[in-house]
């Protein structure tokens, strides 16, 4: 079966789509193919043999993947491009990949702060040309939105790996709904700790600046949604474990190309 799935791959991986469309495509190829092979089974009684028929009756594998092109959308253009940019890729690890994703986040937030500023410098100048706007307050708010919203990825990231793994039983984790539940509190423990450390190295400078944006309502806001968080990463590690898992064992197969 292997030797399919290497076959199939070999169709599949150059197409430009998204990691959803392509399990679907590589999933329908292999059943077609295992079809192939238990009716030349069946009619010849002779394994090598019907695999060998099964193969050449497949075709050529580059020709699959010009069928298979023509047949993509615009949308699965976009769901590819995404999937180069924030997907899991073969050979990385959970924390290598989790600190990637929490990089990109950040590299947006850094774009989004200087905006920021650089608008209200415009919008408040004052006769000398120098804006009456405090700047460093401002990029110090924006340093504790960066990092606080580059740790909850990297943490959800890492985590939600780990969850997943543990709720599936995949790439040597054991199936244990103790492992998740240990993961999930230690998120919670985790984001706690340091939106709080967050909190008390940059927040009390900022002054009247923290005090219109950061209110009562908007902590309890952020406490109710860290409650949540880790039931979201375990409710998402549920539903789409076995289609990522699945995903992650098509993309690390050696094709030999």
């Amino acid at each position: 079966m292997n030797d399919f799935m290497v076959l199939v791959e070999r169709a599949v991986r150059p197409v430009p789509a998204g990691p959803k469309r392509k399990l679907r495509m590589r999933e329908e190829l292999l059943a077609h193919l295992a079809s192939i092979y238990e009716e030349e089974l069946a009619r010849r009684c002779d394994a090598p043999a019907a695999r060998t028929e099964a193969v050449r009756r497949f075709g050529d594998p580059a020709v699959l993947t010009d069928d298979l092109r023509a047949s993509v959308t615009l949308r699965d253009r976009v769901d590819a491009a995404f999937d180069r940019t924030f997907g899991w890729r073969p050979g990385v690890s959970a924390v290598w990949h989790s600190a990637r994703l929490a990089g990109l986040l950040a590299l947006v937030l850094v774009g989004v702060s200087l905006l920021t500023v650089c608008i209200d410098l415009a919008a408040h100048p004052t006769p000398d040309g120098v804006s009456t706007s405090s700047v460093g307050l401002q990029l110090r708010f924006w340093l504790f939105f960066l990092a606080q919203g580059s740790g909850m990825v990297f943490l959800m990231s890492l985590f939600g790996i780990r969850i997943r793994d543990a709720f599936h039983g995949a790439f040597g984790s054991p199936r244990s709904r103790r492992r998740v539940l240990g993961y999930a509190t230690t998120l919670l423990l985790v984001l706690t700790t340091t939106a709080v450390v967050l909190w008390l190295l940059i927040v009390p400078d900022l002054g009247e600046a923290a005090g219109q944006r950061i209110t009562t309502r908007t902590i309890m806001i952020s406490a109710v949604g860290y409650l949540f968080v880790p039931l979201i990463v375990v409710a998402y590690a549920r539903t789409t474990g076995p289609g990522q898992i699945r995903h992650a064992e098509w993309v690390s197969l050696d094709i030999g190309q």
